[in-house]
């Protein structure tokens, strides 16, 4: 991104828990790179219930599943196999739009990607746990990201193609997408 304001992860222990919730329509945008593909890790995510399965939001990568995740208890998709999309130590754009039950788009680096999700079962967080970074479960913090995370916006309403690719030229690549004068 060009802000270059990252939080790094350690993958053992930071995180961010704050209080962001959404219902209904939302769109959930982030800068990340992870250290690594293999492992599991959870850029954001948050929870609605303590009883499986557990609904709420989550982004995240699977080296289990080998695949990136995406989505809400509505639509839980994934984009695999994992490397096609995502390399180590390379700074990604995600944005996770949903408009409705049946209306999810996600963004990767620009690209809508929704042609290439599938459907899966994912992790997510206990209710009352909002987490940039890691997970809740079972009562303690896991699959934290080992990285860098920069740019977290978390919006109600799901916003259209032409505002994502704008967000995503100004953060790839700041000096070509505007000029002053």
């Amino acid at each position: 991104g060009g802000i270059y304001k990252w939080q790094h992860f350690n993958g053992t222990s930071n995180r961010f828990v704050l209080p962001f919730s959404v219902s209904g329509a939302y769109t959930l945008e982030a800068i990340a790179n992870t250290d690594s593909v293999a492992s599991s890790e959870v850029l954001m995510g948050y929870g609605l219930t303590t009883s499986s399965p557990y609904p709420g939001v989550v982004m995240g990568i699977s080296a289990a599943s080998n695949a990136l995740f995406i989505g809400n208890s509505n639509n839980e998709k994934a984009l695999s196999p994992l490397a096609t999309y995502v390399t180590a130590k390379t700074s990604h754009w995600w944005s996770d739009v949903y408009g409705s039950s049946t209306s999810l788009l996600f963004y990767l680096d620009g690209v809508n990607r929704n042609s290439s999700l599938s459907t899966v079962n994912y992790f997510n967080d206990a209710a009352g746990y909002y987490t940039i970074g890691a997970r809740y479960y079972s009562s303690s913090y896991s699959l934290f990201w080992k990285g860098c995370i920069d740019e977290v916006r978390i919006s109600s309403g799901a916003w259209n193609a032409s505002w994502l690719a704008t967000c995503y030229a100004n953060e790839n690549n700041p000096t070509s997408f505007c000029s002053f004068g």
